[in-house]
This record gives structure tokens, sequence and C-alpha cells, in this order.
């Protein structure tokens, strides 16, 4: 599954805990066109906890309701606190509405999310880039001085809402750029949200390995953004952070992409 991760009610950032009450903490993600498989549960921590030790919630009654109609989900394999929809009948259409049901430790919780429409106007500057291999730190510094060359991708964003960009090899078995694979290089590569309507992909930053890359453009819903934003508020000015689950803490939300692809070869 692909998404971008914000740290979500860390334990800095409820301000008030009732250790009494177990409160449920929900991270949930719809993808158009994916199985739904990525809904996560946990408890709140008090401060001063290990954020590494957050409980998970595996025994919830966890439902999604789409069209008048309820899906139950299961708790995935695992001591996860995930949950996922087994079946092949439930699909995730951008514009549509759908709501989340959930029962945990006693809490009845609810949210409900719209899936964005997909990114329009997509363009890529060129499909084909070509990187001679490098055998030594001799030639890797060589081609940072030298290849000044980007892979430029551009959408339509009159209106300032937040996109973000992955960048997947699909190869099997991909090759290094890198030959001996002796650098940390990564060979994905996930953005921070943005307002822009462009991308520049740049050799090591955003792509490692020759042969077929996706780039997806995922558009974020609002929900999303509004809890991006506060998570990057000026820690002098702190709030509690933005939640639209009833009753409970945490996110429901949805992404629709829109890929394209491109291929790094040898000259």
């Amino acid at each position: 599954m692909s998404m971008i991760g914000l740290s979500i009610f860390s334990c800095e950032d409820v301000p008030v805990f009732n250790e009494d009450q177990q409160t449920p903490v929900v991270e949930a993600f719809l993808y158009t066109g994916e199985q739904v498989d990525d809904v996560k549960l946990t408890e709140l921590i008090p401060f001063g906890n290990d954020e590494e030790d957050i409980p998970p919630i595996n025994d919830a009654q966890v439902s999604l309701i789409y069209a008048e109609s309820s899906y139950q989900l299961e708790p995935s394999p695992g001591d996860s606190g995930y949950y996922h929809y087994p079946g092949d009948d439930l699909v995730i259409k951008p514009g549509e509405t759908y709501n989340l049901e959930v029962l945990a430790n006693g809490v009845a919780i609810h949210a409900e999310t719209v899936v964005p429409e997909a990114p329009s106007g997509v363009v890529i500057s060129q499909d084909t880039i070509e990187i001679p291999p490098i055998y030594s730190f001799e030639d890797l510094r060589n081609i940072r001085e030298t290849f000044q060359e980007t892979i430029d991708i551009s959408w339509e964003n009159d209106t300032g809402e937040y996109y973000y960009v992955l960048i997947e090899n699909m190869e099997e078995n991909p090759q290094s750029i890198d030959v001996n694979e002796t650098l940390p290089f990564r060979f994905s590569f996930v953005s921070r949200p943005t307002t822009d309507d462009f991308f520049s992909l740049r050799i090591f930053a955003h792509y490692t390995q020759y042969g077929l890359h996706r780039a997806r453009i995922f558009k974020v819903n609002q929900e999303y953004a509004d809890l991006y934003e506060s998570s990057e508020q000026d820690s002098r000015n702190l709030n509690e952070p933005l939640s639209n689950v009833n009753n409970g803490l945490g996110i429901f939300t949805a992404f629709t992409s829109t890929d394209i692809y491109f291929e790094v070869k040898q000259p």
C-alpha cells in the first residue's frame, strides 16, 4: 500500500489523558481501485510512555459503509492492529462517500470521508533518461558535479490543493546505478504533501536504479491536508491536532492517484 505517513497523535500531541478510559486512535486510508487493507487501530498512550509500545487493538468490530451496504473488516495477521476487507465486492470510487464504524474498548466510533477525484493534466517532460553506471566514488562525484538533467512532472492545481508523489521501480530484479551497491541509496521515494503543480525528479534523490519506474501522483483529501497543516504548526503555538473521527481520535481519509511511467537506461 502506498501512502505518506504522518506522526498522528503522539503522547505529546494530546494534552489531556484519562488513564481510566482506553481511547481508540484510528489511522484509516482508502485508495481508489485498491483493496481495503490500511485500517489501523491503536490505544492512546499517556505522556511519558514509549511510543514504540503503543498497544494495537486487534479485537474491534470494524465496518465500512458504502451505498447503504455494510462491509465487515477482519483483523489482519499478526499483532498489528490492522484490519482488511477479505472480499472483492467493495470498490473504492472517486467522488463517493464512505463511512467507517468501529466498536473498540466499548467505544463506538464513526468517521466519514469523500474520495477525491483523480489528478488531472498530468504530464512528464521525458519518459526516458540515460545514466552511466557508477563503479567508484570518483564516478559518483563526477556525475553529481556534471549531471543536471531532471525529469519534470506537472499537473493541474489552480486551487492550491495538496498532492504527493510516489516513485517506484517496477522491475522484478532491478539493477542499481551504483554497480557495487556500496552506497545506501533508496529504491523508492515518497514526497511530502505539496500545494505545487509540479515535481522535479533528480538522480539519487528520487531514483537509484535502472529500468521502468512508475510515478504515482496522489491527490490528497481535505481532512488529510488539514491534519498535515496542523502537524506542521509552529512549536511555539501548539494546538491539539485535528481529527475527523467522532468519539475517538485519528484520521479516516482517501486518496486517488494518476500514474505515469519513465525508464532509466544506460547510455
